[in-house]
């Protein structure tokens, strides 16, 4: 799959509970930063349900990544992301808000095409 398949599939956002549902699918997930490897072909998050999920990168980040941070990349058996691209949103996001709606479009994913209840 090429870089542009990322963008080109739904990709639903999804906490780290939901990532053994998604291995080798795209999906979207918010974390916060919390560690970043010395070579910086990976970094740590804590997702918006609290826990710690590793995040690969194709080539060394080229600039600081802190804070809240969005990430969209292909989930790999062992439930950690190769990251296609990624956005950063800094300090001031609610993670546990953001659960909350993530929950809610699972729950009723007749309204949100991309969530699919069974998955939760």
């Amino acid at each position: 799959m090429t870089m542009g398949d990322a963008f080109d599939q739904p990709r639903p956002r999804v906490n780290a509970s939901m990532l053994p549902q998604h291995i080798g699918k795209y999906v979207c997930l918010m974390g916060e930063v919390m560690d970043v490897d010395q070579n910086g072909l990976m970094f740590a998050v804590k997702t918006s349900d609290g826990q710690r999920v590793q995040i690969n990168l194709p080539e060394p980040l080229e600039e600081m990544v802190q804070g809240a941070i969005e990430i969209v990349g292909e989930v790999a058996n062992n439930c950690q992301i190769s990251c296609q691209s990624y956005i950063l949103f800094g300090a001031d996001f609610d993670m546990n808000l953001y659960d909350e709606a993530i929950k809610l479009t699972v729950e009723h994913s007749k309204f949100y095409p991309l969530a699919d209840s069974s998955n939760f």
